[in-house]
Order: C-alpha cells, then structure tokens, then sequence
C-alpha cells in the first residue's frame, strides 16, 4: 500500500505538474487514511473490501479453544499452573471416557500450557474403557501380535497420558477403623481459628539442614542424620520424634539431593536404564516416579512406618510402576495369612528345590507350579509368567515384598 501512494505521488509531479495544477487539488493522502481507518471501525470497511466470511466457519470448537487461551493466559503461570481433578472417569461410558482422555491430551500436547491434571480412577476399567470405545484398532493389532506382551490398547494409552501413576494401597482393618473414629470426631470438631498448625522457625530449619549436609549421608540415611542433628541441637532422642524444624529440614535436603545430578541418582537410574524402554517418555517417567517413592520413603521413616531400606528397592519399585502398570494390583494380591504373603512376595522367594544354577526356564516352570499352589487364578497367572523381564526383574535382588504392598 505504502508503494503505491509513493508511486502515485511521483506520478502527480511529473505529469500533473503544470497548467493542471491549477485545476485539480493533488489528494490529500493523511486525511484519506484516517477516512478509511474511521470507516473500517463503523463497519463500513466491509463493504469495500469483500470478506470471505472465515471467522463464521471457525466452528464452535475453535472459539471454545480460544476462550480457553485467554483464561488460561490469565491466571496459569509455569510456577502456579492450573490444577484440573476428574474424578469417577470410571464409572462413565466407554465413548466419554475415550473424549475424556483425547480432551487431556490437547493439554498434555502443549496447545494448552501450564495446566495440570489429578485423575482418580481404577486404572483397569479406564483401560477397559479404552479398549471398547476403540475396538476395530484393538481388533487390528491383536491380529499383528504387534505388543508382543499382555499390556494392551487400553494401558498403552494410559501410559502416554499418566505421567506420575500413584496407587493408593488398601486399607488395613484397624486403619479402617481409625478412620471411621477420626470421620465421627471431625464432623463434630470446632472450626479452627485458620492459623498454621506446623509453622516452624525457618533461621532453626536453615541451620539443621546446613548440619544434615555437613554430615555426607546418603539419601537413604538423611532421616539418620536428621536424628542426630535434633539430639545435637535441641536434646530431643530419635524415639521422641521429629519436630516440625526437623522434618522440614529433612524435606529440604531431600528435595536438593534428588535431581538428576547427583551420584546416587544417576547411579540408580542408570542401573534401571538397562530395564526400561528407549522411549525417552518411558525414562523420565521412571525418574519422576523415582523421585516421589523417594519422598514416600521418607516420609514413612518419620512418621515411624514401615517403609524400603534402600534407594535400589525404591527404584525397583518405581521399575513396575512404569513398566508393568496393568499388573500392580495382581502383584499386591494377598495369598496368605499376612499381609506380607502377596503374589510378589511369592515371585521373589527362591524356589527351594532347585539348584543355584538351575536355567531359566525351570525357574519360570517351578514359579508356575507355586503360583497354582497359592490358588492363583489362571488368566493371572499367565499374565504373570508372559514377561520373562518381569520376572528376572523379582528374582534379582534386593527383596521389595515386605514393603511393596504400601506402593502396589
């Protein structure tokens, strides 16, 4: 546009100039511009210049995106995203939960940053779900044998969206009870006055944790040196608990010691690389799955629970959570009389008749035979036995079944 008004003008000069210029007035471009500035605003601009009408055929989807976009420009940052819970996708149809999961997905793709999603649901009936409302796929890569394993359709979508799967274990009976106690109490309880219960003095918690690191401990033995630290410093015994000082201290090292770069971190991810995928999702998965048993872990030890001795059960724990999702609840099926006689606990025993040096293959078959002892049922079972890296993977040390049911 700016070209033509100058080639415009060049042409009144030289050939205009002159005799005519007495009879017609050279335009006067400033006030033309504002002219069509004020009529594109009235709306009279359209009328001028046709419009293809593209805005109207956008779609209600594309509007709906769009408003989507501002709001999410407005109150989500990186540090302070948008946290999104969906509850009870199981209990819907198979067409809803497959519109459900490809919805999170535009998110998880990036058209939608800085948002996060908690779903609660039984991990088994999403998969079903999935299954079915995709069937003419499943039925297509059952024919190609193209997984090769038992996990299916269903779990192959739900590890491209899950991306930090926390299973919640089981309530014990007295733990049932408890919590039918505390439900009765808070519903009578008085309203509190809003203030914070675990404020703690940040200058003692700077200094203990400044006292933990002094003390070199590995990540498993920050709650050892977190209890000398508070015997040191304030005369309070490990049996007597941790104060609030402590347990933040004890967060805050754990939270600096758990990155990438440490040793014991890079260690234990590479001793699990050899049992992952090389799918970089599967391995930072694993890494974030990692990180929070860790803090699990830790958390346990202070409240005096039953929690995994050693980073490498932690990260054989984590090694099922991502590789073997779908068979989480069977591995934590109860077969006993305690809670510590679970189908893991029974895959990681060794097999007393057989010979150390027994070959693979009559370790898996005396593994079957136990499995039919305990009363497995057969799909289970087999299910169990179809990948022979699970089951490397429980014969190798160390033995996580006394403490895998919490995590399972």
């Amino acid at each position: 546009m700016i070209a033509g008004l100058a080639r415009a003008r060049a042409f009144w000069r030289e050939n205009v100039a002159g005799t005519l210029t007495a009879l017609v007035r050279p335009p006067d471009y400033t006030r033309s511009l504002a002219q069509l500035a004020e009529r594109q605003g009235s709306g009279l601009f359209a009328d001028t210049v046709r419009d293809p009408g593209y805005e109207s055929q956008l779609g209600q989807l594309h509007h709906v995106q769009a408003d989507m976009r501002r709001v999410l420009d407005l109150v989500a940052t990186k540090r302070q995203p948008v946290v999104i819970f969906v509850d009870d996708l199981d209990r819907c149809s198979p067409s809803t939960v497959a519109q459900v999961i490809e919805a999170i997905n535009l998110f998880l793709a990036g058209q939608f940053p800085n948002c996060v999603f908690v779903v609660a649901m039984e991990p088994e009936m999403i998969a079903a779900h999935i299954e079915v409302a995709y069937q003419p796929l499943v039925e297509a890569l059952t024919e190609d044998d193209y997984w090769g394993e038992v996990r299916t359709l269903g779990w192959r979508f739900l590890d491209k969206i899950i991306q930090l799967p926390i299973s919640l274990p089981a309530l014990r009976s007295d733990q049932a009870n408890e919590f039918l106690g505390a439900t009765l109490v808070d519903r009578f309880r008085p309203a509190t006055t809003g203030q914070n219960d675990d404020a703690v003095d940040e200058h003692e918690v700077s200094r203990i944790a400044d006292g933990i690191r002094r003390r070199g401990p590995s990540i498993a033995d920050i709650s050892d040196a977190a209890a000398a630290v508070q015997r040191d410093r304030q005369g309070m015994p490990p049996t007597g608990g941790f104060s609030p000082e402590t347990r933040a201290a004890m967060r805050r090292e754990l939270r600096r010691r758990l990155r990438p770069n440490d040793p014991e971190v890079a260690e234990v991810v590479a001793a699990a690389a050899g049992r992952l995928g090389k799918n970089p999702r599967e391995i930072k998965r694993f890494v974030n799955v990692f990180r929070f048993y860790a803090v699990v872990r830790q958390e346990r030890i202070t409240a005096g629970l039953p929690a995994p001795d050693t980073l490498a059960e932690v990260a054989k724990l984590a090694l099922l959570a991502i590789r073997w999702p779908h068979l989480r609840a069977a591995l934590g099926r109860q077969i006993g009389a305690t809670e510590r006689d679970t189908v893991l606990s029974l895959l990681e025993a060794p097999v007393a008749e057989l010979p150390e040096d027994a070959d693979w293959a009559a370790r898996k078959e005396a593994l079957r035979a136990a499995l039919v002892d305990a009363k497995v049922p057969d799909r289970l079972r087999a299910n169990l036995l179809a990948s022979d890296d699970l089951c490397k993977l429980l014969a190798s040390g160390p033995a996580i079944g006394t403490t895998a049911a919490i995590f399972l």
